[in-house]
């Protein structure tokens, strides 16, 4: 009987996450815009699963700041602005360069190694998706360096506004990624020479770097104060 419940149990959980990870994917590419509403009728439909499990889905992406549960009018997926932007780069300032100040002398010797020879290829530049995914992958591993889960879990949250900023507005240009790996490459350096001030005031260049060229980008496509 309690292995009963436990399968029972476990497959909730399953069905939920899953639920949950869908909506998020669907809310972070943009297929579900800012400002719009969704149906949980048809997100029943979307997922094939009950209001149950879309409910609980809806209130863990309310938590993470990616829908607002509005009451009498239903749940609507959160706007971007420049002040959101704004503010991921200044979490981002305080969060990453501690990391590696505090913590970078548990990075892995061989996957530092892997990062500088992947970026040190000229051939990622070439593709946009493969680029933006090493960037992500590579900032994800620096953080997961910290074993303070509250940074990890309020950095996910940033990560998935960013991908959210990313696919709106379309930036990842050639000339941001270029940048970008030559940032990598110096923050990656001082890492594997063991130099952790170094090295957190390298991603600390780095991060200002980005939210320069993100916001030049992003004025001279003359797009407004909300994405």
């Amino acid at each position: 009987m309690k292995t009963e419940r436990s399968e029972s149990e476990k497959g909730r959980n399953t069905l939920k996450y899953s639920t949950y990870e869908f909506i998020k994917n669907k809310i972070i590419c943009c297929e579900y815009e800012p400002g719009t509403f969704l149906n949980e009728e048809i997100l029943c439909e979307e997922t094939g699963v009950s209001r149950t499990p879309v409910r609980d889905a809806l209130g863990r992406l309310e938590q993470e700041g990616l829908v607002k549960i509005l009451p009498k009018k239903g749940v609507m997926i959160s706007n971007l602005s420049i002040n959101d932007m704004n503010m991921t780069y200044e979490f981002r300032l305080l969060l990453e360069p501690y990391i590696l100040k505090n913590y970078g002398n548990t990075l892995d010797t061989d996957e530092t190694l892997r990062y500088y020879q992947l970026f040190s290829d000229t051939k990622l530049l070439e593709d946009k998706s493969l680029s933006a995914t090493a960037d992500d992958d590579f900032h994800m591993w620096i953080v997961n360096a910290c074993p303070n889960t509250y940074f990890k879990n309020s950095y996910i949250a940033i990560h998935n506004q960013n991908l959210r900023y990313r696919t709106l507005s379309g930036i990842r240009s050639r000339e941001k990624a270029a940048d970008e790996q030559t940032d990598h490459l110096t923050v990656l350096s001082e890492c594997l020479k063991g130099n952790w001030n170094e090295a957190a005031e390298a991603m600390r260049q780095h991060i200002l770097n980005s939210k320069e060229t993100s916001f030049r980008l992003l004025f001279s496509q003359n797009l407004g104060g909300t994405l």
